[in-house]
Protein backbone atom coordinates (compact mmCIF):
# COMPACT_ATOMS: atom_id res chain seq x y z
CA UNK A 1 0.00 0.00 0.00
CA UNK A 2 1.27 3.48 -0.91
CA UNK A 3 0.33 6.38 1.33
CA UNK A 4 1.00 10.11 1.30
CA UNK A 5 0.79 11.75 4.72
CA UNK A 6 -0.14 15.42 4.30
CA UNK A 7 0.45 17.58 7.37
CA UNK A 8 1.22 21.09 8.58
CA UNK A 9 2.55 19.84 11.94
CA UNK A 10 5.58 17.57 12.07
CA UNK A 11 8.84 17.22 14.03
CA UNK A 12 11.25 18.64 14.90
CA UNK A 13 8.49 21.06 15.92
CA UNK A 14 7.07 20.08 19.33
CA UNK A 15 3.39 19.41 19.97
CA UNK A 16 0.70 16.76 20.25
CA UNK A 17 -0.21 16.60 16.56
CA UNK A 18 3.48 16.69 15.62
CA UNK A 19 4.20 13.67 17.83
CA UNK A 20 1.08 11.83 16.66
CA UNK A 21 1.96 12.32 12.99
CA UNK A 22 5.54 11.16 13.51
CA UNK A 23 4.65 8.07 15.56
CA UNK A 24 1.80 7.01 13.29
CA UNK A 25 3.89 7.50 10.14
CA UNK A 26 6.87 5.50 11.34
CA UNK A 27 4.71 2.67 12.68
CA UNK A 28 2.76 2.51 9.41
CA UNK A 29 6.08 2.24 7.58
CA UNK A 30 7.19 -0.56 9.92
CA UNK A 31 4.03 -2.44 8.92
CA UNK A 32 4.93 -2.35 5.25
CA UNK A 33 3.19 0.81 4.07
CA UNK A 34 5.18 2.61 1.36
CA UNK A 35 4.96 6.07 2.85
CA UNK A 36 5.89 9.66 2.04
CA UNK A 37 5.34 12.59 4.41
CA UNK A 38 4.61 16.03 2.96
CA UNK A 39 5.44 18.40 5.83
CA UNK A 40 6.42 22.05 6.41
CA UNK A 41 10.00 23.27 6.35
CA UNK A 42 10.93 24.25 9.91
CA UNK A 43 14.22 25.00 11.72
CA UNK A 44 16.52 21.96 12.07
CA UNK A 45 14.29 19.79 9.85
CA UNK A 46 17.18 18.79 7.57
CA UNK A 47 19.09 17.14 10.41
CA UNK A 48 15.91 15.54 11.72
CA UNK A 49 14.99 14.05 8.34
CA UNK A 50 18.51 12.74 7.77
CA UNK A 51 18.41 10.93 11.11
CA UNK A 52 15.36 8.79 10.31
CA UNK A 53 14.18 6.52 7.52
CA UNK A 54 10.89 8.22 6.67
CA UNK A 55 10.77 9.67 3.19
CA UNK A 56 9.90 13.31 3.88
CA UNK A 57 9.31 16.11 1.40
CA UNK A 58 9.41 19.57 2.96
CA UNK A 59 7.65 22.69 1.73
CA UNK A 60 7.86 26.41 2.48
CA UNK A 61 4.84 28.70 2.21
CA UNK A 62 4.31 32.43 1.72
CA UNK A 63 3.00 34.42 4.69
CA UNK A 64 -0.70 34.66 5.49
CA UNK A 65 -1.15 38.28 6.59
CA UNK A 66 -4.08 38.88 4.26
CA UNK A 67 -6.90 37.07 2.53
CA UNK A 68 -5.02 37.18 -0.76
CA UNK A 69 -1.92 35.69 0.91
CA UNK A 70 -4.00 32.85 2.35
CA UNK A 71 -5.43 32.14 -1.09
CA UNK A 72 -1.91 32.05 -2.56
CA UNK A 73 -0.85 29.68 0.20
CA UNK A 74 -3.66 27.26 -0.65
CA UNK A 75 -2.73 27.40 -4.33
CA UNK A 76 0.87 26.57 -3.46
CA UNK A 77 -0.25 23.67 -1.26
CA UNK A 78 -2.50 22.31 -4.00
CA UNK A 79 0.39 22.43 -6.48
CA UNK A 80 2.75 20.75 -4.01
CA UNK A 81 0.22 18.03 -3.24
CA UNK A 82 -0.37 17.39 -6.93
CA UNK A 83 3.37 17.23 -7.67
CA UNK A 84 4.07 14.90 -4.76
CA UNK A 85 1.15 12.65 -5.69
CA UNK A 86 2.45 12.48 -9.26
CA UNK A 87 5.88 11.42 -7.92
CA UNK A 88 4.66 8.86 -5.37
CA UNK A 89 1.37 7.56 -6.86
CA UNK A 90 -0.36 7.05 -3.49
CA UNK A 91 -3.48 4.96 -3.11
CA UNK A 92 -4.59 7.27 -0.31
CA UNK A 93 -3.71 10.62 1.22
CA UNK A 94 -3.79 10.78 5.02
CA UNK A 95 -4.61 14.33 6.17
CA UNK A 96 -3.80 15.16 9.79
CA UNK A 97 -6.28 18.06 9.94
CA UNK A 98 -9.15 19.37 7.83
CA UNK A 99 -7.68 22.86 7.50
CA UNK A 100 -5.86 23.17 5.26
CA UNK A 101 -4.87 19.59 4.45
CA UNK A 102 -8.19 17.83 3.84
CA UNK A 103 -9.64 20.89 2.12
CA UNK A 104 -6.65 21.02 -0.23
CA UNK A 105 -7.00 17.28 -0.87
CA UNK A 106 -10.69 17.77 -1.68
CA UNK A 107 -9.94 20.26 -4.47
CA UNK A 108 -6.78 18.66 -5.88
CA UNK A 109 -6.95 16.22 -8.78
CA UNK A 110 -4.35 14.14 -10.57
CA UNK A 111 -5.00 13.32 -14.22
CA UNK A 112 -8.57 14.50 -13.75
CA UNK A 113 -9.29 12.31 -10.71
CA UNK A 114 -9.30 13.12 -7.02
CA UNK A 115 -7.12 10.86 -4.86
CA UNK A 116 -9.12 9.29 -1.99
CA UNK A 117 -8.14 10.77 1.36
CA UNK A 118 -8.52 9.96 5.03
CA UNK A 119 -8.94 12.74 7.57
CA UNK A 120 -7.94 12.60 11.25
CA UNK A 121 -10.32 14.66 13.41
CA UNK A 122 -8.90 15.62 16.79
CA UNK A 123 -11.51 17.90 18.30
CA UNK A 124 -11.53 21.64 18.72
CA UNK A 125 -10.19 22.40 15.22
CA UNK A 126 -13.59 21.36 13.87
CA UNK A 127 -15.26 24.41 15.41
CA UNK A 128 -12.65 27.13 15.11
CA UNK A 129 -14.17 29.55 12.59
CA UNK A 130 -13.57 33.29 12.04
CA UNK A 131 -15.86 35.79 13.75
CA UNK A 132 -16.71 37.84 10.67
CA UNK A 133 -19.87 36.67 8.88
CA UNK A 134 -18.39 36.40 5.41
CA UNK A 135 -15.16 34.72 6.48
CA UNK A 136 -17.07 32.42 8.83
CA UNK A 137 -19.49 31.33 6.11
CA UNK A 138 -16.66 30.74 3.63
CA UNK A 139 -14.66 28.64 6.06
CA UNK A 140 -17.75 26.65 7.06
CA UNK A 141 -18.22 25.73 3.40
CA UNK A 142 -14.55 24.72 3.18
CA UNK A 143 -14.98 22.54 6.27
CA UNK A 144 -18.09 20.91 4.83
CA UNK A 145 -16.28 20.07 1.60
CA UNK A 146 -13.26 18.69 3.49
CA UNK A 147 -15.39 16.49 5.76
CA UNK A 148 -17.86 15.22 3.18
CA UNK A 149 -15.15 14.45 0.65
CA UNK A 150 -13.16 12.15 2.95
CA UNK A 151 -13.11 8.44 2.25
CA UNK A 152 -13.08 7.95 6.02
CA UNK A 153 -12.85 10.31 8.95
CA UNK A 154 -10.80 8.95 11.82
CA UNK A 155 -12.09 10.42 15.10
CA UNK A 156 -9.65 10.16 18.01
CA UNK A 157 -12.49 9.63 20.52
CA UNK A 158 -16.20 8.92 20.74
CA UNK A 159 -16.66 12.50 21.90
CA UNK A 160 -15.09 13.77 18.67
CA UNK A 161 -17.20 11.33 16.64
CA UNK A 162 -20.35 12.77 18.19
CA UNK A 163 -19.23 16.30 17.29
CA UNK A 164 -18.73 15.18 13.68
CA UNK A 165 -22.25 13.77 13.61
CA UNK A 166 -23.53 17.12 14.90
CA UNK A 167 -21.86 18.68 11.85
CA UNK A 168 -23.89 16.42 9.56
CA UNK A 169 -21.42 13.58 8.91
CA UNK A 170 -23.00 10.16 8.55
CA UNK A 171 -21.91 7.73 11.30
CA UNK A 172 -20.88 5.15 8.70
CA UNK A 173 -18.20 7.50 7.38
CA UNK A 174 -16.51 7.75 10.79
CA UNK A 175 -14.19 5.32 12.54
CA UNK A 176 -12.97 5.88 16.10
CA UNK A 177 -9.26 5.14 16.40
CA UNK A 178 -7.48 6.83 19.33
CA UNK A 179 -3.97 8.16 19.28
CA UNK A 180 -1.32 5.95 20.85
CA UNK A 181 1.90 6.14 22.80
CA UNK A 182 5.35 4.80 22.03
CA UNK A 183 7.15 2.24 24.17
CA UNK A 184 8.94 3.64 27.23
CA UNK A 185 10.37 2.34 30.46
CA UNK A 186 7.74 2.30 33.20
CA UNK A 187 8.52 3.75 36.60
CA UNK A 188 7.12 3.26 40.10
CA UNK A 189 5.43 6.01 42.06
CA UNK A 190 7.85 8.16 44.05
CA UNK A 191 6.24 7.51 47.43
CA UNK A 192 8.47 9.88 49.42
CA UNK A 193 7.24 12.93 47.48
CA UNK A 194 3.87 14.65 47.07
CA UNK A 195 4.33 15.92 43.53
CA UNK A 196 1.28 16.84 41.45
CA UNK A 197 2.03 17.30 37.75
CA UNK A 198 0.28 18.62 34.66
CA UNK A 199 1.83 18.52 31.20
CA UNK A 200 -0.16 20.78 28.88
CA UNK A 201 -0.08 23.99 26.93
CA UNK A 202 -1.03 26.97 29.10
CA UNK A 203 -4.41 27.82 27.60
CA UNK A 204 -7.81 28.21 29.34
CA UNK A 205 -9.10 24.84 28.08
CA UNK A 206 -6.49 22.93 30.08
CA UNK A 207 -7.84 24.08 33.47
CA UNK A 208 -4.56 24.86 35.25
CA UNK A 209 -6.44 27.55 37.16
CA UNK A 210 -8.80 24.96 38.64
CA UNK A 211 -5.84 22.98 39.97
CA UNK A 212 -4.32 26.13 41.46
CA UNK A 213 -7.61 26.94 43.21
CA UNK A 214 -7.65 23.37 44.56
CA UNK A 215 -4.11 23.61 45.94
CA UNK A 216 -4.91 25.51 49.18
CA UNK A 217 -7.36 22.72 50.05
CA UNK A 218 -4.75 20.06 49.23
CA UNK A 219 -2.12 21.80 51.37
CA UNK A 220 -4.36 21.70 54.44
CA UNK A 221 -3.93 17.93 54.47
CA UNK A 222 -0.65 17.53 52.58
CA UNK A 223 1.45 20.55 53.59
CA UNK A 224 4.49 19.56 51.52
CA UNK A 225 2.60 19.08 48.25
CA UNK A 226 4.09 20.73 45.15
CA UNK A 227 2.33 21.36 41.84
CA UNK A 228 4.62 21.23 38.77
CA UNK A 229 3.26 22.76 35.57
CA UNK A 230 5.06 21.61 32.41
CA UNK A 231 4.43 23.66 29.28
CA UNK A 232 4.19 27.19 27.97
CA UNK A 233 1.41 29.35 26.58
CA UNK A 234 -0.54 32.60 26.78
CA UNK A 235 -1.98 31.87 30.25
CA UNK A 236 1.42 32.00 31.96
CA UNK A 237 1.11 35.54 33.28
CA UNK A 238 -2.42 35.06 34.61
CA UNK A 239 -1.51 31.77 36.28
CA UNK A 240 1.53 33.32 37.99
CA UNK A 241 -0.69 36.12 39.33
CA UNK A 242 -3.13 33.50 40.62
CA UNK A 243 -0.31 31.69 42.43
CA UNK A 244 0.55 34.92 44.24
CA UNK A 245 -3.08 35.76 45.00
CA UNK A 246 -3.65 32.30 46.50
CA UNK A 247 -0.46 32.40 48.56
CA UNK A 248 0.99 29.38 46.78
CA UNK A 249 4.55 30.63 46.34
CA UNK A 250 6.91 27.75 47.08
CA UNK A 251 4.25 25.15 46.23
CA UNK A 252 3.96 25.75 42.47
CA UNK A 253 6.76 25.32 39.94
CA UNK A 254 6.46 26.51 36.33
CA UNK A 255 8.80 24.20 34.43
CA UNK A 256 8.25 25.76 30.99
CA UNK A 257 8.98 23.96 27.72
CA UNK A 258 11.27 21.01 28.46
CA UNK A 259 13.29 18.47 26.52
CA UNK A 260 12.07 14.91 26.08
CA UNK A 261 14.51 13.64 28.70
CA UNK A 262 13.46 16.33 31.18
CA UNK A 263 9.81 15.55 30.52
CA UNK A 264 10.50 11.89 31.25
CA UNK A 265 12.24 12.81 34.51
CA UNK A 266 9.33 15.00 35.60
CA UNK A 267 6.85 12.22 34.90
CA UNK A 268 9.04 9.76 36.80
CA UNK A 269 8.98 12.06 39.84
CA UNK A 270 5.23 12.61 39.63
CA UNK A 271 2.98 11.17 42.34
CA UNK A 272 -0.37 12.18 40.82
CA UNK A 273 -0.99 13.44 37.28
CA UNK A 274 -3.82 15.97 36.95
CA UNK A 275 -5.61 17.03 33.77
CA UNK A 276 -8.44 19.38 34.74
CA UNK A 277 -9.75 20.29 31.30
CA UNK A 278 -13.00 22.07 30.56
CA UNK A 279 -15.26 22.15 27.51
CA UNK A 280 -16.84 25.08 25.70
CA UNK A 281 -18.99 24.96 22.54
CA UNK A 282 -15.94 25.68 20.36
CA UNK A 283 -13.03 24.41 22.43
CA UNK A 284 -12.53 20.96 23.93
CA UNK A 285 -9.97 18.21 24.43
CA UNK A 286 -10.42 15.51 21.81
CA UNK A 287 -8.41 12.85 23.65
CA UNK A 288 -5.50 13.89 25.88
CA UNK A 289 -2.18 12.29 24.91
CA UNK A 290 -0.50 13.63 28.05
CA UNK A 291 -2.90 11.54 30.16
CA UNK A 292 -1.94 8.39 28.25
CA UNK A 293 1.76 9.18 28.69
CA UNK A 294 1.31 9.54 32.45
CA UNK A 295 -0.71 6.32 32.68
CA UNK A 296 2.00 4.57 30.68
CA UNK A 297 4.47 5.63 33.38
CA UNK A 298 2.30 3.89 36.02
CA UNK A 299 0.92 7.14 37.39
CA UNK A 300 -2.61 7.43 38.80
CA UNK A 301 -4.45 10.25 37.08
CA UNK A 302 -7.15 12.69 38.07
CA UNK A 303 -9.13 14.01 35.10
CA UNK A 304 -12.32 15.98 34.58
CA UNK A 305 -15.44 14.85 32.79
CA UNK A 306 -14.81 17.01 29.73
CA UNK A 307 -14.23 16.22 26.06
CA UNK A 308 -12.82 12.82 25.17
CA UNK A 309 -10.48 12.57 28.16
CA UNK A 310 -12.79 10.46 30.41
CA UNK A 311 -12.78 7.73 27.74
CA UNK A 312 -9.17 7.01 28.70
CA UNK A 313 -9.83 6.50 32.41
CA UNK A 314 -11.86 3.90 34.28
CA UNK A 315 -13.03 5.70 37.41
CA UNK A 316 -11.50 4.33 40.62
CA UNK A 317 -9.63 1.68 38.62
CA UNK A 318 -6.98 3.56 36.63
CA UNK A 319 -7.66 7.01 38.04
CA UNK A 320 -10.33 9.36 39.34
CA UNK A 321 -12.84 11.41 37.33
CA UNK A 322 -14.38 14.60 38.72
CA UNK A 323 -16.54 17.33 37.26
CA UNK A 324 -14.75 20.29 35.61
CA UNK A 325 -14.36 23.68 37.33
CA UNK A 326 -14.85 22.20 40.81
CA UNK A 327 -11.71 22.91 42.90
CA UNK A 328 -13.17 21.28 46.03
CA UNK A 329 -13.88 17.92 44.39
CA UNK A 330 -10.59 18.08 42.54
CA UNK A 331 -8.74 18.68 45.81
CA UNK A 332 -10.48 15.71 47.41
CA UNK A 333 -9.42 13.43 44.55
CA UNK A 334 -5.81 14.62 44.56
CA UNK A 335 -5.56 14.35 48.34
CA UNK A 336 -7.01 10.84 48.36
CA UNK A 337 -4.30 9.61 46.02
CA UNK A 338 -1.50 11.45 47.83
CA UNK A 339 -2.51 10.02 51.21
CA UNK A 340 -3.54 6.53 50.10
CA UNK A 341 -0.35 5.20 48.52
CA UNK A 342 -1.56 1.58 48.11
CA UNK A 343 -4.61 2.82 46.17
CA UNK A 344 -2.50 5.17 44.04
CA UNK A 345 0.03 2.48 43.20
CA UNK A 346 -2.67 -0.06 42.33
CA UNK A 347 -4.31 2.46 39.99
CA UNK A 348 -0.94 3.23 38.42
CA UNK A 349 -0.23 -0.42 37.73
CA UNK A 350 -3.64 -0.94 36.16
CA UNK A 351 -3.24 2.24 34.11
CA UNK A 352 0.07 1.05 32.67
CA UNK A 353 -1.44 -2.30 31.76
CA UNK A 354 -4.40 -0.69 29.98
CA UNK A 355 -2.15 1.61 27.94
CA UNK A 356 0.13 -1.26 26.96
CA UNK A 357 -2.80 -3.39 25.81
CA UNK A 358 -4.94 -0.77 24.06
CA UNK A 359 -2.87 2.24 23.06
CA UNK A 360 0.44 0.93 21.75
CA UNK A 361 1.24 2.64 18.43
CA UNK A 362 1.79 -0.71 16.74
CA UNK A 363 -1.80 -1.71 17.47
CA UNK A 364 -3.12 1.73 16.48
CA UNK A 365 -1.22 1.68 13.18
CA UNK A 366 -2.60 -1.80 12.45
CA UNK A 367 -6.12 -0.42 12.76
CA UNK A 368 -5.30 2.26 10.18
CA UNK A 369 -3.87 -0.34 7.81
CA UNK A 370 -6.97 -2.50 8.18
CA UNK A 371 -9.29 0.43 7.51
CA UNK A 372 -7.36 1.48 4.42
CA UNK A 373 -7.35 -2.09 3.11
CA UNK A 374 -11.13 -2.26 3.52
CA UNK A 375 -11.54 0.98 1.59
CA UNK A 376 -9.12 -0.15 -1.11
CA UNK A 377 -11.11 -3.34 -1.66
CA UNK A 378 -14.57 -1.76 -1.54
Amino acid sequence: MRLLVFTTQFPPEIGGVETMTWELSRHLQEQGVELTVLAPEVPHCVNFDQANTLRTKRYALPGTNSGIAKLKQKRVLARLLRETARETAPEFILCTAWDPCAYIASITTLRGKRIPYFLIAHGMELFQLPKGFGARAAKALMRKRALLGAERIIAVSNFTRDRLIELGIQPGAIRVIPNGVGAVDTSPLVSQNAVITTVARLVPRKGHDTVLRAMPLVLRRVPKAVYKIVGTGPELGRLKELVTDLGLDGHVEFCGQVTDSERTRLLDECSVFVFATRTTPTDFEGLGIAVLEAMQKSKPVVVTRAGGVPELVEDRQTGLIVEPDDPSRLADAITELLLNRPLAEAMGRRAESVVRERYDWKAIASRYVTEMAVCANS
